[in-house]
């Protein structure tokens, strides 16, 4: 079986905690208006006993019909958001329904329904059995007549487990969904008539002529964006074609439509304007208010009063309908990818949109379904009265699909797991690429990850390497002794966000949207790690002749594993410049991997995964992440950001953040959003010791989020490129300071004897000293380092410590090379000259003694 190693939280803490957001209250009081018990009533000339449509006051109503949530690109197939199972922390396993109450016609508006009641019927061996769902919430849609979700929910035995998937997936067997609901009416009273304003006629609604593609599919093949088999677009260069990957991606764009052919395209995510930015696109805005069609000699052009925006030849009713699309979607502004002579041009609205949820609610009785005629004056009404409605959802589903039951009855069936590895583009930065490697397992929400690279951990107490130096001494073969250097670095994972980010995107287009988010991102899959030094160590020749661990054939590549060198003193020198330079990919770590197939289990070799050693580059930096409250713009469920903080004792550096934003109860994630950026910042960003830093998520961003009935209260916020903002010099001193072995400290002891026992003197031996206060004392090293001490009464003694470096360690060690220079000054009231430099020879090598000199107060 698979080896599983959950990492330990130490192990990745820049990985920052989910930000839990609480729905604000004022919304939540909105949302209680939609809940199902609402007992709204309809109005309709007669009751609704049959599936027909009835219409009341120029309007189509009709019985409401149910289905599974189907998923928006399978073309009404229920998928992952109407059926799935889940299992919580418990492993207790869950059953969790989304029905769609609609109408299969699109101008037909569907009854207002309560009291609704949801049982899952299966047939088992001794016959039906019936399964109760709560309904958890209801939620209105306006899509573009009223319907409803019902969510619903029930915890399933164990024992119960096998029946219920063979009911699923077998044709023969009864499974279904029996639904109970009543629907509220009552006819219009007897109205008199009363003269109508004559009212304008409503404008006829303009629609789209569009053409979907998968966004997540797009491929760049040369200088083209290809969907599928189909050339999408063409450019004049690739760079082009992957800013529009970005773009479209970025906006999630997935129609292409048009006026007059290639006269007036534009593009649309789902059925909305693409709203928002990017950085560094060439656009340009525009007053749609302005716009007219106007006719230049003889073409038809949408003009905004100062240039020619579009032209449409002599199709004057093609140039109407685009500018009716214009202002339909509220477009403010063109852009361009590749100009001159564009290879894509589209439009985008940067102002918020004119409704949200709120003034949804607030303005538009969603629910109010008491249609009143303003042209009449009300009699008494009659009374309200209910009819019962009963429907059924047959259910029936491949046992091949993952996204219904998630792994959670695998054990029944066989099926394979292999490792994969992927490589992705990097958009920012098209010249960099991610690769990492990846195996699905039985459950859905755990995937086996691996690591991009290996480097040298952080002590979380001190900020410094996880790294030793220990000094000792070594004879040689010949008889000489020598000193030795031995250090050791504590190599621990790094999991790139990005990379992680490009495996849950690259998920979402494989499960065609089915798998939105992987919570588990699991070291796990494999049955041994090894680790092997880079040959150009090994060799005699080698920049570092010296001695490295040259293998480990078991190491734990969660919790971390060690790495030592050996070094005499010069080659100490060449490895110390090099690791506080560019750093030094030291080997490689290998992963024996294992794959679940239908012949059993087998074991490949990963591809090579990089060691560094470098002090630009360490891992696992404590960062921490904070809620920063306070609704984002207009959406007042969405986070406003995070706080950053520091829980260093140094500057730290950070070069950016990895933003996913979930909609998500404990166990059921129902959307993700991935392209969310910050705002204001100015990335890398540096965060002083134990301080922190409020950041934003970009509003335009936000304005993107336009499912209405969606609460996104999840932020998952994730640092990379953490470094300690620190000359790696000083680091490696600070370490160097903190070395242990043979060779005893050089420690100098300062003292004057008579501030020590000043007390014990007479008043006449006191005399000659009583203007003088105290005594500053300089010590030089033979490296011409200087410090200073100040001696008086009350601070008699002072202690300095001579060897500061690894050369001054090792030198020091023979006594006869403890040398040093040292001149006195007498603290007076008049500033006194500095007295001249004295060897070390004439005193001791680990004591100093020293006297206020009266002479040179005399002079």
């Amino acid at each position: 079986m698979a080896s599983i190693i959950e990492p330990p939280k130490k192990g990745i803490t820049y990985s920052a905690p989910k930000l839990k957001y609480l729905v604000n209250n004022n919304l939540m009081k909105n949302f209680k208006l939609m809940m199902i018990n609402n007992q709204a009533t309809n109005f309709l000339n007669e009751a609704p006993n049959a599936d027909k449509v009835y219409r009341y006051n120029n309007k189509n109503y009709g019985r409401p019909e149910f289905r599974l949530l189907p998923e928006e690109a399978s073309n009404g197939i229920p998928g992952q958001q109407g059926f799935r199972f889940t299992k919580d922390k418990e492993n207790k396993l869950h059953l969790n329904i989304i029905v769609e109450a609609y109408s299969s016609e699109t101008n037909v508006i569907p009854l207002e329904f309560s009291a609704t009641t949801i049982v899952f019927q299966y047939e088992n061996a001794n016959g039906d059995v019936e399964l109760p769902l709560s309904i958890t919430q209801t939620l209105p849609i306006q899509d573009p007549y009223p319907s409803k979700h019902l969510y619903a929910h029930a915890l399933v035995d164990e024992n119960d487990k096998e029946a219920i998937y063979e009911a699923l997936v077998s044709g023969n067997k009864k499974s279904k969904l029996t639904l109970k609901s009543e629907i509220w009416w009552q006819k219009p009273t007897v109205n008199k008539p009363k003269p109508a304003p004559s009212r304008p006629a409503k404008p006829r609604v303009i629609a789209d002529t569009c053409q979907s593609f998968n966004r997540n599919a797009l491929r760049v093949q040369g200088n083209n964006v290809f969907s599928g088999s189909q050339k999408l677009l063409s450019f004049r260069n690739r760079n082009d074609a992957l800013r529009a990957v970005q773009a479209i991606r970025h906006y999630k764009m997935d129609k292409r439509c048009n006026v007059g052919g290639n006269q007036f395209t534009y593009f649309l995510s789902g059925n909305n304007p693409p709203t928002g930015k990017i950085k560094g696109e060439d656009c340009l805005p525009f007053n749609p208010a302005k716009l007219k069609v106007t006719n230049a000699k003889g073409r038809w052009k949408i003009t905004d009063g100062r240039s020619w925006m579009f032209d449409f030849g002599a199709s004057k009713t093609n140039a109407e309908r685009a500018l009716k699309i214009i202002k339909k979607h509220g477009f403010d502004a063109t852009c361009y990818i590749g100009r001159p002579k564009p290879g894509m041009t589209y439009l985008k609205r940067t102002r918020p949109p004119m409704l949200h949820l709120m003034n949804a609610v607030a303005f538009k009785p969603l629910l109010a379904l008491k249609m009143k005629n303003a042209s009449t004056v009300a009699d008494t009404p009659s009374k309200p009265q209910k009819v019962d409605l009963n429907s059924e959802i047959h259910l029936f589903f491949e046992r091949k699909d993952a996204s219904i039951f998630q792994g959670f009855f695998d054990e029944l069936e066989s099926k394979e797991y292999k490792w994969h590895r992927e490589e992705k583009i990097d958009f920012q930065n098209p010249g960099f690429t991610h690769s990492y490697y990846y195996r699905l397992t039985n459950d859905p929400n755990k995937v086996f990850f691996l690591p991009q690279v290996y480097r040298i951990g952080v002590n979380h107490e001190t900020g410094e390497p996880r790294m030793n130096i220990n000094l000792y001494e070594h004879e040689k073969e010949s008889g000489h002794k020598e000193y030795r250097i031995n250090m050791t670095f504590h190599i621990e994972p790094y999991f790139h966000p990005r990379a992680k980010k490009d495996l849950m995107n690259h998920l979402f287009g494989l499960s065609e949207g089915k798998i939105k988010y992987v919570e588990n991102l699991v070291l796990g899959g494999y049955r041994k790690v090894s680790f092997e030094l880079e040959d150009r160590f090994l060799s005699d020749n080698a920049l570092f002749s010296e001695k490295f661990t040259e293998k480990a054939e078991e190491i734990d590549p969660s919790a971390g594993f060690t790495i030592t060198a050996d070094h005499s003193l010069e080659s100490f020198e060449v490895f110390k410049k090099e690791l506080l330079t560019n750093g030094i990919d030291i080997g490689k770590i290998y992963f024996e991997l294992e794959e679940e197939t239908q012949e059993g289990v087998v074991f490949t070799q990963s591809k090579p995964i990089t060691v560094e050693l470098s002090f630009k580059k360490l891992e696992n930096i404590p960062l921490s992440v904070e809620n920063l409250s306070g609704a984002n713009g207009k959406l007042a469920s969405a986070p406003a950001g995070f706080y950053l903080k520091n829980n260093t004792k140094t500057p730290v550096t950070v070069e950016g953040v990895e933003l996913t934003l979930l909609s998500s109860t404990e166990n059921f994630v129902y959307s993700v959003d991935f392209d969310l950026g910050t705002e204001g910042i100015s990335w890398p960003l540096t965060i002083a010791q134990g301080k922190k830093e409020g950041i934003f998520i970009d509003q335009s961003d936000v304005d993107q989020l336009t499912d209405e009935n969606m609460v996104w209260n999840n932020l998952v916020c994730e640092p990379h490129g953490i470094r300690a903002n620190i000359d790696p010099d000083k680091i490696m001193a600070s370490v160097i300071d903190h070395a242990t072995g043979d060779p005893q400290m050089w420690e100098l002891k300062i003292a004057a004897p008579l501030y020590e026992n000043w007390e014990n003197w007479s008043e006449e031996q006191k005399e000659p000293y009583k203007e003088i206060t105290g005594v500053i004392v300089e010590i030089k090293t033979e490296d011409s380092e200087i410090t200073s001490v100040r001696l008086d009464r009350h601070n008699p003694n002072q202690v300095v410590k001579m060897a500061r470096t690894v050369q001054q360690l090792l030198k020091s060690t023979q006594h006869e090379n403890r040398k040093y220079q040292f001149r006195q000054t007498n603290i007076t009231l008049t500033q006194s000259k500095p007295g001249i430099w004295k060897s070390s020879e004439n005193t001791s090598m680990e004591h100093l003694l020293v006297y206020p000199e009266i002479e040179q107060m005399d002079t």
